[in-house]
């Protein structure tokens, strides 16, 4: 709840590169939060469905495009 509460503050404040990769970062985190704080093991399918976000995470922020409306 207080993480939805902190994405709906930060949307109309932030770039939306910015939101949109905390946003995607969320399904990650959480499985992180829950191997450190409660001792859970995740399962091949988490670990499968981590790699593949943090994959694409990396693939946009390295290949990308950068242009903005302005420079169309």
């Amino acid at each position: 709840m207080i993480g939805w509460i902190g994405i709906t503050y930060a949307l109309p404040r932030l770039p939306a590169a910015h939101t949109s990769f905390a946003v995607l970062l969320q399904p990650v985190l959480t499985i992180v939060w829950g191997i450190l704080l409660l001792d859970e093991t995740p399962s091949f399918q988490q670990s499968m469905g981590m790699i593949m976000i943090l994959g694409a995470i990396i693939a946009v922020t390295m290949y990308g495009s950068t242009t903005t409306e302005d420079e169309v």
